[in-house]
């Protein structure tokens, strides 16, 4: 299984978490890196696999994903893709030269939260019985998951930049049986920006509380879905958190009120103050006042 976790540059999303999207808080079980490795382990337990090897493919200059769980340490790999130009075809070309030409390789776009089991997925492309199966959203929200024979990849040329979509599709399908399965609904949800990973949690929590979630990303919903506080974070007892996620030694001060929003390693949401729709970051005040506060601790 190939994780791609690379991007032409980093996200403000993850600029601002001085993070890897792999390593956002997903829920209680853990980040969206550990929500893929926990699929993975399911997709080896239908496949009757012994183990599955999950590759993790970032650029040369992004930040690694370090939040796996002890459990989960045996289970993956992070590497660094060392060509900036060979495309996301080439990489995967490359990755699977010492494969047996009958072997198969799972493909997910990393920066995204599954809404349905991978296990099933993956056995609705196996189904298909063809050289490379690929999820397609009617609604046009790329999937990003496909199940590739790797014969199908010797025909995307060895140097050069290949996209995979645009130029070695079409070429393997030349060659080889390309199925695409269509699907009404999204099988997962990106995770680029704020509002993304904000409607990644909402649809995700609403799946695991049993709870009916819109397909309509504009329906209004004014209830609170969920709240995620990272260890090492304070949250005094009076703030109010809608759909909001505090990360570590970040503070939120009492009458505060987060929504649709992101509090980052050590930012400090002032008393009685309002962060919506926002990443609330650590400024130059606030770096005042958190050395106030230590040096009153003191």
């Amino acid at each position: 299984m190939i994780l791609l976790g690379g991007a032409v540059r980093a996200s403000q999303l993850s600029s601002c978490t001085q993070r890897s999207l792999l390593d956002l808080p997903l829920d209680s079980q853990g980040t969206i890196l550990n929500h893929w490795l926990s699929h993975a382990q399911g997709v080896c337990q239908w496949a009757g696999l012994s183990r599955l090897p999950v590759r993790v493919m970032v650029n040369q200059n992004a930040v690694e994903p370090v939040s796996a769980t002890a459990g989960h340490y045996a289970d993956f790999r992070v590497e660094r893709d060392l060509s900036e130009y060979r495309g996301t075809g080439g990489v995967l070309r490359d990755l699977t030269a010492e494969y047996e030409d009958n072997d198969f390789i799972l493909v997910a776009n990393a920066a995204q939260v599954l809404l349905e089991p991978l296990p099933a997925i993956v056995a609705e492309l196996y189904g298909k019985k063809a050289d490379v199966a690929i999820v397609g959203h009617e609604d046009g929200t790329p999937s990003g998951l496909m199940l590739v024979r790797c014969k199908a990849l010797r025909q995307i040329a060895s140097t050069g930049f290949v996209d995979m979509k645009e130029q070695a599709l079409p070429l393997i399908a030349s060659s080889f049986n390309v199925r695409v399965i269509h699907r009404r609904r999204p099988t997962g949800l990106p995770v680029r920006s704020l509002t993304d990973y904000i409607q990644a949690l909402r649809f995700h929590h609403r799946g695991r509380s049993g709870r009916p979630a819109s397909a309509d990303p504009l329906a209004e919903d004014w209830s609170p879905t969920f709240s995620l506080v990272e260890p090492g974070a304070k949250v005094d007892a009076s703030a109010r958190l809608h759909d909001a996620v505090v990360l570590k030694d970040a503070i939120v001060e009492p009458g505060a009120v987060v929504v649709r929003s992101v509090v980052c390693v050590g930012a400090l949401l002032g008393r009685d103050r309002t962060a919506v729709d926002q990443l609330v970051t650590l400024g130059a005040v606030q770096t005042r006042r958190r050395r106030q506060q230590v040096a009153v601790a003191r």
